[in-house]
C-alpha cells in the first residue's frame, strides 16, 4: 500500500488531526450550549454520523481469521505468561492500592 516513510507520515497526520479534534471539540461544545442550546450539538453531529454510516457502507470488511484450538491458546498463555511473578506482585500492589484508597475512612487510626 505505502512505502514505510509514508506510513509514518499518514500516522502522524491522523494522530495530529485527533488531538486537534481532542482540543477544539469541548470548545466548540461549550460554545454551543453557551449561546444557544444542547440540541445544536445533537442537530451538528446527526449528519456527519449519517454520513459516516453511508460511508462505512463501502468498507471492504476482511474475512474473518480461523479461529484457533481453545487448548493451544490455553497452551501458549501458560507458556508466555510468568505466572509465578504475576502471583507475588499482584497481592502487595493490591494492598498497597487498598491502604491508599482506604486509608482513614475505613480504618480510623486512634492516638494513644
Amino acid at each position: 500500500m505505502c512505502t514505510n516513510g509514508q506510513e509514518t507520515a499518514y500516522l502522524g497526520v491522523l494522530i495530529s488531526v485527533a488531538q486537534i479534534g481532542i482540543v477544539l471539540g469541548p470548545l466548540i461544545g461549550g460554545a454551543l450550549t453557551q449561546y444557544t442550546t444542547w440540541r445544536w450539538c445533537f442537530y451538528i453531529n446527526l449528519p456527519i454520523g449519517g454520513l459516516v454510516a453511508v460511508l462505512l457502507l463501502f468498507v471492504d470488511i476482511p474475512d474473518r481469521l480461523a479461529k484457533a484450538n481453545i487448548k493451544s491458546t490455553i497452551e501458549i498463555i501458560w507458556k508466555r505468561l510468568d505466572l509465578i511473578g504475576f502471583g507475588l506482585f499482584a497481592p502487595p500492589a493490591i494492598q498497597l492500592l487498598l491502604a491508599l484508597q482506604w486509608g482513614g475512612i475505613h480504618a480510623k487510626r486512634t492516638e494513644q
